[in-house]
């Protein structure tokens, strides 16, 4: 291929102004277009709620007038078991939050090597549960411990099993980063199936 053809073909695969433009106007419209969406999903479920509440409002009524108190005890049975559930669904969300943002923390502090902090994090999480609004850990069964965090922390530095992940005590060397080079061999089977979980494109690389 001669210098002339290399130009003219990379002169046509050259995006111009005028197409970039367009292609910005049509990230726009799917943006504007893709709020639309949600903002009338939103629209809808708030309206299919107003009816129902507007249904259990003329039922409640209905009951009332006749002196049908088994129903009315139903609707309000029904009403605490719905708050109940709210209730607890938001406590078990706080709960789970509380918990990946403190093993995100943990895992941090142990290494400095995003692969690394993924795959400790995963580990971590799993020897956490939180009451109250307090995170507590628990020992290879599930069951809630005396330790405390820093005892955690220090049981993932010293007890060995995760060397290979932890900063400062891997044996397998450092690359050009200073960071912990990990090799196939490295890795112990729950760290295995931790990566392959946690980083695919990772785990497929090392194991493939």
């Amino acid at each position: 291929m001669t210098t002339e053809t290399q130009e003219t073909k990379q002169e046509t695969q050259e995006i111009t102004a005028e197409q970039f433009s367009e292609l910005q106007a049509e990230v726009e419209r799917l943006r504007k277009h893709n709020e639309t969406l949600l903002s009338e999903k939103k629209t809808e479920t708030e309206k299919r709620k107003a009816e129902q509440a507007e249904k259990d409002r003329l039922a409640e009524e209905t009951a009332r007038k006749k002196g049908d108190f088994e129903t009315l005890e139903a609707q309000y049975q029904d009403k605490i078991a719905k708050l109940e559930k709210q209730l607890a669904d938001q406590v078990a969300e706080r709960n789970q939050d509380l918990i990946k943002s403190q093993s995100l923390k943990i895992a941090s502090q142990l290494s400095s090597n995003p692969h690394n902090q993924e795959i400790l994090q995963m580990l971590i999480e799993k020897r956490l549960v939180a009451e109250n609004g307090a995170v507590k850990v628990t020992d290879g069964n599930g069951n809630v411990t005396i330790s405390t965090l820093d005892d955690l922390v220090k049981e993932f530095k010293d007890g060995g099993k995760y060397d290979s992940l932890v900063d400062g005590t891997g044996a397998s060397g450092t690359g050009s980063t200073g960071q912990a080079v990990k090799t196939a061999k490295d890795y112990t089977e729950a760290e295995r199936v931790a990566l392959a979980t946690s980083n695919p494109n990772l785990f497929n690389q090392l194991f493939s």
